[in-house]
């Protein structure tokens, strides 16, 4: 099989190769993270 991102390919059956997965899982980190910063300032903007 094939990688459905990158084509690279796969030793075992799946959809995505491991360095397409280990991308995925950083750049949904990277968006909690900017969600949570997002949320924390909004909590804390003073308002007038």
């Amino acid at each position: 099989m094939k990688c459905k991102i990158c084509g690279a390919e796969l030793r075992k059956d799946g959809d995505i190769c491991n360095k397409c997965y280990e991308k995925l899982v950083k750049e949904e980190e990277l968006e909690n993270d900017k969600k949570a910063l997002y949320e924390l300032k909004m909590k804390y903007v003073p308002r007038f």
